[in-house]
């Protein structure tokens, strides 16, 4: 079976002639007849049926005509890849990233490519939890990074860094703590993010095992509003450091690890499966790695515990 008949059926079956068909392809009509004839007796079945108006594609040939498409697709993919290795990258990159750890990586990110990539052109979208694992299943974004992005066959997910979950508390409270235990940090009013996002869950899960019931004064989404809420002496946080450590330092929140190390987030890569990326959009992939490796070796990403390792 030769590829080129398979291209050709495709033709013809999209075009439902055999006529514009072999004219687009600059083929004679019977030599393109008889390549139809010849895939058919390998085949064994017929593929087109002629009627006065042009051909139609019989039920096999719709079996034949998916599998044929997927197949010059897939081809098409494998050249397009080894193309990019030997060429200059370039394209638009469409980069969705929640706001704190957007915050780290962008301005690395954009300066990396600017050197090495200058022809790759990126658009940063901001948002938070459920919009971005949104953008990453839609595919409305080319990637998408995430913190614990609930598993789905239609995604890729690669895991980034590890950071370390603190509690966020009000200027002045609890800054003689050098820790909170599960336990004690479910005595605290609590202003915790609504379902199903991550440290929601996994906080509820660690209480139901203690047999404690959380304490939530408030529900909130997005770690500007938590933060103007806990300053605001209204409650206390469950969050990773980069939203907060500018103002932990600057004495504006206290933020406390927690011991343990069952409670931790996960910074995730995702894009879509179906779609794949393109030679830009797989370079702006590996800087997005990368950037983020170098920060945790420098100790530039507050709260980072480790690389994650592996993907799905």
């Amino acid at each position: 079976m030769d590829i080129r008949e398979l291209r050709n059926f495709v033709y013809i079956a999209r075009l439902q002639s055999l006529s514009r068909a072999a004219e687009e392809l600059r083929i004679a009509q019977p030599a393109l007849s008889r390549q139809i004839r010849k895939l058919e007796g390998e085949l064994g079945v017929k593929l087109l049926r002629r009627h006065a108006r042009g051909v139609e594609v019989t039920p096999e040939g719709s079996i034949v005509l998916k599998r044929a498409e997927f197949l010059i697709q897939t081809l098409r993919q494998i050249k397009e890849e080894v193309s990019a290795e030997t060429t200059l990258a370039s394209g638009h990159v469409a980069i969705a990233v929640p706001p704190a750890a957007g915050g780290i990586i962008v301005p690395n990110l954009i300066k990396t490519l600017a050197q090495s990539h200058p022809e790759i052109s990126i658009h940063v979208l901001e948002a938070i939890g459920g919009a971005l694992q949104e953008l990453a299943v839609s595919g409305k974004t080319d990637l998408v990074v995430v913190h614990n992005p609930l598993p789905s066959p239609a995604l890729r997910i690669i895991p980034l860094v590890q950071e370390a979950m603190f509690v966020v508390s009000p200027p002045g409270s609890q800054s003689d703590r050098t820790s909170f235990s599960i336990k004690e940090l479910m005595r605290l009013p609590l202003i915790l993010p609504s379902y199903p996002h991550y440290s929601r869950l996994i906080l509820e899960q660690m209480a139901a095992r203690h047999g404690i019931q959380l304490n939530v004064v408030m529900e909130a989404d997005g770690a500007a509003l938590t933060r103007n809420l806990i300053a605001a002496g209204l409650g206390h946080g469950v969050m990773t450091l980069p939203p907060v450590h500018r103002l932990a330092e600057r004495g504006e929140l206290v933020a406390v690890p927690i011991s343990g190390r069952n409670l931790h987030s996960t910074l995730a890569l995702t894009y879509r499966r179906e779609s794949g990326l393109s030679a830009a959009g797989r370079v702006a992939a590996d800087a997005i790695k990368t950037t983020v490796a170098e920060l945790v070796a420098r100790g530039e990403w507050p709260g980072a515990l480790r690389l994650a390792a592996g993907n799905d």
